[in-house]
């Protein structure tokens, strides 16, 4: 066959002539070209910056802004390493818990890891300012009990709402739960010298672990079957 414009000899499947790019006799526009329109050009994909490297960006531009104006006014008090620490956390938030993929256990135990780390490294850099304080003191004794705490109880509201569509919570609550005799067991080994919160913390975890077996028993065992090849 020969196209009617160019007279160029093209196949007879061909639609559009690759030479003048004219559709030939028989043209159906229901079909996708072989060739594209003459004078099209195919987009070119517009670059994106990513949401690492835009936060990172002017989260460290931050960072610096704080370095200047804290060695500026006042170097004896280094208060833009809080800046730096709450900028990395906010990272962390974003990027591996609200926008990560995985389940809620992990995602409520980073938190949890991520709020005590955040609160030894405030204490740590308070100490600088006034080492009779003794902010890590109270964040061992008090705030990482009742952290653990506040996290067993946010995974358990999550567990009571899902655990029906996902029996997999269940197992996944277990194992974060018993996180909550973590502060009891340093009582035990006197690293914890007040006894009140991490006894909370132990006893909230015991009555929710029977609430999950009250739950989904069964749940919980073909689930933890399944997970763990037994």
């Amino acid at each position: 066959m020969r196209c009617n414009f160019c007279g160029v000899e093209v196949d007879d499947n061909v639609l559009v002539c690759p030479l003048c790019h004219e559709k030939l006799d028989g043209y159906d526009s229901q079909k996708p070209a072989l060739y594209p329109p003459k004078g099209v050009q195919p987009k070119k994909r517009r670059s994106h910056v990513s949401f690492t490297r835009l936060y990172w960006g002017i989260g460290i531009g931050v960072f610096l802004a704080a370095m200047g104006v804290n060695l500026g006014i006042n170097p004896t008090v280094q208060w833009f390493w809080l800046v730096g620490l709450l900028i990395a956390y906010a990272y962390l938030l974003v990027q591996n818990t609200i926008l990560s993929n995985s389940s809620i256990a992990v995602k409520v135990l980073l938190q949890c890891l991520l709020v005590v780390g955040l609160l030894f490294s405030f204490a740590a850099v308070f100490e600088q300012w006034d080492p009779k304080s003794q902010p890590s003191y109270y964040v061992t004794q008090y705030a990482m009990p009742l952290t653990l705490c506040i996290s067993n109880i946010v995974m358990v509201i999550f567990t009571w709402i899902w655990a029906r569509r996902h029996p997999v919570i269940l197992v996944d609550c277990i194992f974060l739960l018993l996180l909550g005799f973590l502060p009891i067991i340093l009582y035990g080994c006197r690293v914890i010298e007040i006894l009140w919160p991490s006894l909370v913390s132990a006893v909230f975890s015991a009555i929710s672990i029977l609430l999950c077996f009250a739950l989904g028993h069964r749940a919980i065992k073909e689930e933890a079957q399944k997970k763990f090849h037994m």
